[in-house]
């Protein structure tokens, strides 16, 4: 037998297998931005708030469709009362207010746990993004409790390799979904306007 052909047949099958397992294999904490891609629509985002705004590659910043940019940049505001004092923050990157931080409250913004979460509807089950899962229920994010204990523990119970109803999952799988959380605690000083977090 000739062993140029059965190495290639070896790699030819090993890049197959890769291909099929990619989407369950690998991390789907994809850090601190991510873009949103479906039909015609580009839109980048990260995990302090700003919307289109946000140099993603492969096409950069700016909310696209079919090519050309719709929006420019955006993000999230709150506002309400505090007794008897209007409160506000939010995000605004092209007027310089970015009050946001990724995370939840008193946690470092730069903890890599902090980031963008992405699930798939094809992603394997109880595959890597479901594992990466678990840091997000940490952080705040729903789950399906299959077991009916609380606790996000994403294995396959009975080893089928599919997921059944009283097993772990997590919430919310669409074609794709994409997670994280931030919170107004940037300081006073480093904000647009210095109101308190």
């Amino acid at each position: 037998m000739n062993t140029t052909i059965f190495k290639k047949e070896i790699l030819f099958w090993f890049f197959l297998i890769f291909l099929i397992n990619y989407s369950g294999t690998f991390s789907q904490n994809i850090g601190p931005a991510a873009y949103i891609e479906v039909n015609d629509i580009y839109l980048p985002f990260n995990n302090r708030g700003v919307i289109a705004d946000v140099n993603v590659p492969p096409n950069g910043s700016l909310g696209q469709f079919a090519g050309g940019g719709f929006l420019f940049s955006s993000g999230f505001w709150l506002s309400g009362y505090n007794g008897d004092s209007l409160w506000a923050n939010g995000v605004a990157s092209a007027n310089l207010v970015e009050d946001y931080q990724a995370g939840n409250v008193g946690m470092d913004p730069n903890d890599p746990k902090a980031s963008i979460y992405k699930l798939s509807a094809n992603d394997i089950p109880f595959g890597q993004s479901w594992q990466d899962w678990i840091d997000a229920v940490d952080l705040g994010a729903d789950f399906y409790d299959g077991n009916g204990d609380g606790n996000y523990n994403p294995v396959d119970l009975n080893g089928n390799n599919q997921w059944d109803p009283d097993e772990d999952k997590p919430d919310l799988i669409l074609d794709e979904t994409y997670w994280c959380v931030f919170n107004d605690g940037v300081p006073s000083g480093l904000r647009r306007w210095q109101s308190e977090p």
